[in-house]
């Protein structure tokens, strides 16, 4: 009778405890399940903060984020493009960290800044089966197109190697060079290709070419180089199908000053195993025609 007894109690105190809207454990009430108020909602990275107090960083937003990839033989990780917006809440001028998350370890680079704005993409541009990780950053927003940082990081043994960097100053040389013709007739050239092409700029007057291009006898005058600005665009393309990408540059050109834009100097870097860098393969001028 007694054993009957303890089992009905049971019974009851266990029916009791699964009908509470709020339930006890170790005397600490559990809040009431939460409802969804929406299942659809507009969401910007920069709402979502991360921190890593072991590595000094706090409050840090998503600039951008990539998928789990492989990024070293047999490890897997997310890469994060973080920002640090202590020049203010806006989020417009940030100083960025390089952040890889795998399954059980945290590595970070601080990339420096400020910077207005940056991506990432995760592709493998050397070969190995793995992804690197490609950078582009707006470091200025006055002049020409605007500055720009742009490189390739490949993860290996806990570090980021970087196979390739193009800052906003003293970037890396496509090869673009140009000479004046006659019939004011630009040619451009690349000489780590073949590519040459002449051109005329349709909204520059007759003045414009006798003041700066032609001497008193009408002959060219060649003593100016091609001004090209850092990467404007600066992003993976597979031109052969293989599974290894190469990059697509675009740079913006100009020649008396920087508000004489010419065109665009559009370039494909394929890296080299053999030397270990990246290379210009193939090269295209588009005029200023507008």
């Amino acid at each position: 009778m007694k054993t009957k007894f303890i089992l009905i109690f049971l019974l009851i105190f266990t029916f009791l405890l699964s009908s509470c809207d709020i339930q006890m454990n170790d005397g600490e009430l559990y809040p009431d399940h939460q409802e969804l108020l929406t299942d659809e909602f507009d969401f910007n990275n920069s709402d979502m903060r991360i921190s890593f107090e072991e590595a000094g960083l706090k409050n840090l937003f998503i600039r951008d984020v990539s998928a789990s990839v492989l990024v070293e033989e047999k490890l897997y990780g997310q890469v994060f493009l973080l920002g640090d917006d202590r020049f203010g809440s806006d989020r417009f001028v940030a100083d960025h960290y390089l952040v890889l998350v795998t399954v059980d370890k945290v590595f970070v680079k601080d990339l420096g800044g400020p910077a207005y704005s940056g991506k990432i993409e995760l592709c493998d541009f050397d070969g190995d089966g793995d992804s690197e990780i490609l950078l582009h950053e707006t470091t200025s927003i006055t002049g020409g197109a605007g500055g720009y940082y742009s490189a390739v990081f490949d993860f290996n043994d806990g570090e980021f190697i970087k196979l390739f960097a193009s800052p906003e100053s003293k970037h890396f040389d496509t090869g673009f060079e140009i000479e004046i013709l006659e019939n004011n007739e630009f040619l451009i050239k690349n000489r780590f290709t073949q590519y040459s092409e002449a051109f005329v700029l349709n909204d520059r007057s007759e003045d414009y070419y006798k003041k700066w291009w032609y001497d008193e006898n009408g002959v060219p005058i060649n003593d100016r180089e091609l001004w090209v600005d850092s990467f404007l665009k600066f992003k993976p393309v597979d031109i052969d199908n293989d599974g290894v990408y190469e990059i697509q540059t675009r740079q913006y050109t100009s020649l008396i000053g920087h508000s004489d834009f010419i065109g665009e100097a559009i370039s494909i870097l394929k890296y080299n195993n053999k030397v270990k860098a990246f290379e210009v393969i193939e090269a295209e001028f588009i005029p200023d025609n507008n």
